[in-house]
């Protein structure tokens, strides 16, 4: 503290005008003393208050988020912050460039400094954490009819219904015929143009965008059908050892049915007729000549390549002139 020391009086009092508390930075200090004649003395002293008190700092939360690329951008927030003297301190802290942060763990630090260089460091960590994406689920399929059991040369038909999990697009296929896509429901349709050969199992399959497939299977059963003969035409009656010409046509169900004709003249003679084959239909001729006169069941059969058959019967009546 200030002394004063009078010639007369010895040690005097002293006063000053300190402030109390003082401010911070100097402030002037004039000390006084008055002895007892009443004369005074004055002296002046620079007090400087300096803050050598660091600001206090909370960091904000530390953040964990999902990534959404390889980089993924994170509100991290603001610190909480407080200074005795500085009522705004200087917040900055080394977060990356637009706060954009690779998957992985990243240590922000937060420097924040008071208007006398005071410094104090806080630190939050932001995970980013890789995305696991989630299982696929594959799209379900069902067929309304386990087996469809159609003629050849008809139309086998079959519906059923489809889904997916999450509700993506889904794409239906067949391992024969046509399908037709609807919402959340399939129709299939195949020109069964030959049976059996065209019998066997369908597998309709369902693929959803992923790829992830499920498949429904079915029987396709295709009977055949016998061909028929449809017409006939020879004469009713021959003289002598002329010839007989036949000829006549047939249908048949399955196009692509293939077809022989066999003739039994009734006279111990089988022959096989020239045939043109059409797609479901053809024709046949024949011809031939009897060795004595007499009336004879003439036989034609038609005969499929399944072995399914069709005859027709015709009398052809054999006279003999001069006998």
């Amino acid at each position: 503290g200030a002394t004063a020391e009078d010639l007369v009086d010895g040690p005097v009092a002293v006063a000053n005008d300190a402030p109390n508390p003082f401010p911070l930075g100097p402030t002037l200090v004039t000390f006084s003393a008055t002895d007892a004649t009443g004369n005074t003395g004055t002296a002046t002293a620079t007090l400087t208050i300096v803050d050598t008190t660091a600001p206090d700092v909370v960091a904000p939360d530390d953040q964990t988020v999902l990534a959404d690329g390889e980089t993924t951008q994170v509100e991290i927030g603001l610190p909480s912050v407080n200074d005795l003297v500085d009522p705004s301190p200087s917040v900055t802290n080394d977060a990356p460039e637009g706060d954009w942060y690779p998957i992985g763990t990243t240590i922000v630090t937060w420097t924040i400094t008071d208007a006398y260089g005071n410094t104090i460091f806080a630190t939050q960590t932001v995970t980013v954490e890789e995305t696991i994406p989630e299982e696929n689920l594959p799209p379900s399929v069902t067929s309304d009819e386990l087996s469809i059991t159609v003629d050849e040369g008809s139309s086998a038909s079959n519906s059923g219904a489809y889904s997916d999990p999450e509700g993506g697009l889904v794409t239906i296929t067949a391992s024969i015929g046509l399908i037709t896509q609807g919402e959340g429901t399939w129709n299939w349709t195949f020109d069964a143009v030959d049976g059996p050969s065209l019998s066997q199992t369908v597998i309709v399959t369902a693929t959803d965008v992923q790829g992830a497939a499920t498949e429904s299977s079915f029987e396709l059963i295709v009977v055949n059908v016998a061909p028929e003969i449809t017409d006939t035409t020879a004469p009713a009656t021959v003289v002598g050892e002329a010839v007989v010409e036949l000829e006549g046509s047939f249908s048949d169900a399955g196009t692509a049915d293939t077809h022989t004709v066999t003739v039994d003249w009734g006279d111990g003679t089988v022959t096989e007729a020239a045939v043109v084959q059409g797609a479901g239909s053809g024709s046949f001729t024949d011809s031939h000549s009897y060795a004595s006169p007499d009336s004879y069941d003439v036989i034609v059969t038609v005969t499929d390549q399944d072995g399914d058959t069709d005859l027709v019967t015709i009398t052809i009546g054999v006279g003999w002139t001069g006998r």
